[in-house]
């Protein structure tokens, strides 16, 4: 009997260890959720998405599960694993359809992200900011991609946008220093601003014939970018869009495009031809700002408007001639055009801007148009090699020192004397002045 006791006695006892294990291991189960994944129910038809983390100590890979408590897990939430520092890898989970705004952004130490082929949305700076991820393939259901949702991947070396995106929004790829490959959808009609900003290791990409706007700066500072075909339905292009692509040898704008935007080209350093089609109305300023090696750019006969430092430091520029209809050359516009051998002028010409053609060294004559009555301070300063200009009778303004260093001129002007309008020191360097000229 006593021997029974024992036996009931430690069968009972062997039970509540039993029960005590079972406990301490369910609230083992509980401590871990609470420590790493959050959840948010979002509806029993839809299931749950997950918001966030907390507990991790070192740093660890995540898997983004299926299921939670027998319901799909369909989306990350927005800011879910924002600055995390210590995820270096994650698998998104095969129920989920979109990562939410900067769900991921600033995760520094995220160097590879698989996402399933439920992925329909990647939502604005999703990924901003990984500065460690190398690589990442985007499935082909992913049909929007947001605003910087991989600004500043500096480490991403190539990527594949699905066929289903239409645009590249704005930033979208900006800062990606190490991307050496895009390969963009055949269906895409947008480049969005700054979409592909400072990608500096971009050596060649092909834009689509679907192509209809070019956002502003889209392929600015893509230094290595040595040939880019525009393609011909593209009809906008925004300012500076490929500024600084300091490898760029040459550029046709295509016949659609009736406006050539501020800093468009500025700092193409390589940059040595360009084509601009007729139709084209304005050259904006600072348009080919810099371009120390453009030799070939022809104004076509529509260009009425060419704004300040259109042409500034054009070094190699070899000729300068401005179509009818232009009424102003504005100021610095065909600046330190250093190897310009001449300068023709419109008839439509009413003014000429200071500093406008400044250091054409190379210029022999110039005659200014009937009609010009203003002719800014400096303009053509620094020609050294001038010897002769014809000033209408109709100029009534001349700033000062407008032939400055001109040392070899001779100043044909058809005024008897010098109009009241006319600087005190308009011919500073003391050229020769031939009075009543008439042809």
């Amino acid at each position: 009997m006593k021997r029974k006791n024992l036996l009931l006695l430690a069968l009972s006892l062997l039970l509540v260890l039993s029960a005590f294990a079972g406990c301490a291991g369910n609230e083992s189960v509980k401590d871990l959720s609470k420590n790493t994944l959050s959840y948010k129910l979002i509806s029993f038809k839809e299931g749950y998405a997950v918001t966030g983390i907390g507990g991790l100590k070192r740093e660890s890979e995540l898997v983004i599960p299926d299921l939670y408590e027998g319901l799909p897990v369909v989306k990350i939430e927005k800011g879910a694993f924002l600055n995390n520092s210590k995820l270096t890898g994650v698998t998104v989970g095969s129920n989920v359809r979109e990562i939410a705004d900067k769900a991921f952004e600033g995760c520094s130490l995220l160097e590879k992200v698989e996402l399933p082929s439920s992925l329909e949305v990647i939502s604005e700076g999703a990924f901003c900011n990984c500065v460690s991820l190398v690589d990442i393939t985007i499935p082909s259901t992913v049909n929007s991609i947001g605003k910087m949702a991989f600004s500043n991947c500096e480490a991403l070396k190539s990527v594949v946008i699905p066929e289903s995106i239409t645009a590249l929004e704005d930033w979208s790829f900006s800062g990606c220093g190490s991307l050496e490959s895009i390969t963009l959808p055949k269906n895409l009609n947008r480049l969005g601003n700054y979409a592909l900003y400072k990608c500096k290791a971009l050596t060649a990409i092909d834009l689509p014939s679907t192509l209809t706007s070019i956002g502003s700066y889209a392929l600015a500072s893509c230094y290595a970018i040595a040939e880019l075909n525009i393609p011909n339905g593209v009809n906008d292009i925004g300012e500076g869009a490929f500024s600084k692509c300091s490898s760029l040898l040459t550029a046709t704008v295509p016949q659609g495009v009736t406006e050539l935007n501020d800093f468009l080209f500025r700092d193409c350093a390589s940059l040595q031809s360009v084509t601009i089609p007729e139709g084209v109305t304005s050259i904006g300023e600072e348009c080919f700002y810099n371009c120390i090696k453009l030799v070939t750019a022809v104004i076509p006969s529509t260009v009425n408007a060419i704004a300040p430092y259109a042409f500034f430091n054009c070094k190699k520029l070899s000729s300068i001639a401005i179509p009818s209809g232009v009424t102003t050359v504005e100021d610095f516009a065909f600046a330190y055009c250093e190897s310009a051998t001449s300068i023709t002028l419109p008839n439509t010409l009413n003014k000429i801007g200071s500093h406008s053609f400044v250091k054409c060294n190379k210029v022999k004559e110039i005659i200014i148009p009937q009609g010009v009555t203003a002719i800014g301070e400096a303009a053509f300063s620094c020609c050294t090699s001038l010897v002769k200009v014809i000033i209408p009778a109709t100029d009534q303004e001349l700033g000062n020192s407008a032939f400055y260093i001109c040392n070899k001129l001779t100043i044909y002007a058809e005024a008897q004397t010098a109009p009241n309008g006319w600087e005190r020191d308009w011919n500073y360097s003391n050229c020769k002045v031939v009075w009543g000229y008439q042809g």
